[in-house]
Order: structure tokens, then sequence, then C-alpha cells
């Protein structure tokens, strides 16, 4: 199992500085979720944990230093899928899956695995056929063939920016539980996430950020509290108790309509 750790990371667009000081670690076989309001850099920080930003700082998997790595030993070590993908992609589901083995290919091409490709798109739920055109999908399907692209080779890290934006409960559902079953196979993930619930639910911890910086790092139980939210988003919430999970849950006050 590979453990991520992240020491003191700062990143600026320009003039602007999207992080500060940003420290955590992930054991291997563990799941960190990251939350915030809009604008507090929740991509920034998984774009460097990627190894895709310039940075000051420290970023590890286990023992290896992101910055040492080539682009084919990183690619073996971790997989990142971004928020969103603008590009049209004019392959098919399967050879666009397949892109996540290329790593492995001497010449970097796209491996033939039909048996691989076919249980990465079973684990996130896609139900069309492999054979359709990435470009002809809708954003929901697109975005399960990219994890299912992340999936395909088995990674010891996944950094995923949202990975459930575009799903609907049935997907997003299935995901979480592939998620929870690659955490407990010793995957580690790091995943950022808008659904403060649902990263109760797929999370051992959850690192806040706020303006750039940590505002609170721990048990789902210790910073998803009404205190801690409302001081980070600027909107007073509810917290509550799942009636059988035990997982924290959120909901905005009513008083903030009023």
């Amino acid at each position: 199992m590979t453990s991520l750790t992240v020491e003191a990371l700062t990143a600026s667009y320009d003039t602007t500085v999207a992080l500060q000081e940003v420290s955590f670690t992930i054991p291997g076989g563990a799941a960190l979720g990251l939350i915030g309001p809009n604008g507090a850099g929740k991509s920034t920080l998984i774009k460097a944990a990627a190894g895709l930003l310039p940075k000051q700082g420290n970023v590890h998997y286990g023992d290896l230093e992101v910055e040492a790595l080539s682009m084919r030993e990183l690619a073996a070590l971790r997989a990142y899928v971004p928020q969103q993908s603008e590009a049209a992609l004019p392959y098919t589901v399967a050879e666009a899956v397949a892109m996540g083995l290329a790593h492995q290919s001497r010449f970097y091409g796209t491996p033939a695995e039909p048996a691989r490709v076919a249980r990465a798109l079973a684990e996130v739920g896609f139900e069309k056929s492999a054979t359709a055109r990435w470009d002809h999908l809708s954003g929901g399907e697109q975005q399960q063939v990219l994890l299912a692209r992340a999936l395909v080779a088995s990674p010891d890290v996944l950094i995923l920016d949202e990975p459930v934006s575009a799903l609907d409960f049935k997907h997003r559902t299935q995901l979480v539980k592939t998620l929870k079953q690659r955490v407990a196979q010793g995957a580690t993930l790091l995943v950022s996430l808008h659904d403060l619930a649902l990263a109760a639910l797929l999370c051992e911890r959850v690192l806040l950020l706020a303006h750039g910086r940590v505002l609170a790092l721990g048990t789902p139980h210790e910073v998803l509290t009404p205190e801690i939210l409302g001081a980070a988003y600027g909107v007073p919430v509810v917290c509550g108790t799942h009636p059988t999970l035990h997982t924290p849950t959120v909901e905005l006050d009513p008083r903030a309509w009023q």
C-alpha cells in the first residue's frame, strides 16, 4: 500500500496565491475527502497532489517524491480524474478506457485488454456499449468513462476531483461502492466533493479548505459541525447523524433563505 503525503504545499496562479502551507498524510488503504467552498483551492490541491502543477513544498507517494518520477512512473502509481474534460475525443468508449493502460505499453499505445476494460466499465456502472463514441455520450456517461480509465490499471493512488458531479443517484451509489471496495483492497484515495454527507460516508477523514488554507482536518464528526462549516461557507447549516449509517448529515439551515 502506498501513502500520499503533502508537506507545506503552496501554489500560485500568476500573482494570486491559491494554496498556502497545506500539509496532510493519507495512509495507504485510506481515504481523505477534500471539502470547502468554491474558490477554496480544492482543484489546485488535487492537481498539485497529482504532480500536474508547479508548486512549493513536497508531495510523496510512499517514499517517492513526485517531481523525481517520470511520466510513465507517475502514471503507473496514480490515476487522476479532473472535474471535467473539455476534450471531444474521437474514440470509442473501449479505446478511451484503454488509454489508462498506455503506460504499460512500450510505445504508449493502447493495449487491447477487453476484459480489463469491461471490468472497469462495470465497476462504474456504465451501461452503454463499449463501442459507443466518447463524443456522443452525455456528460454523466463521459464522467463514468474517465473514472473507468482511472480504475482500469488498478493504481495505488486515486486522485479524483468531484467525480460524482454529473452522476445521478444510481450511478453515484455504484461509484461510492466501487471506491470503498478499492480502498478496502489497499488503494489510497484523495477525493474532492461538494456533497458533505457523501464525503462523510466515503472517507475516514475530511480536510476543509478555505481561502487556500486548512481550516479543519479530522474525522467527519470532528469537522462537519455547524460552527466550522458556518465559518467556512458563510451560511448557517444543520448537522445531524444518519439513523442507520451513523455518519454525519449536513443540510442548509432554513434561516439561510430568510
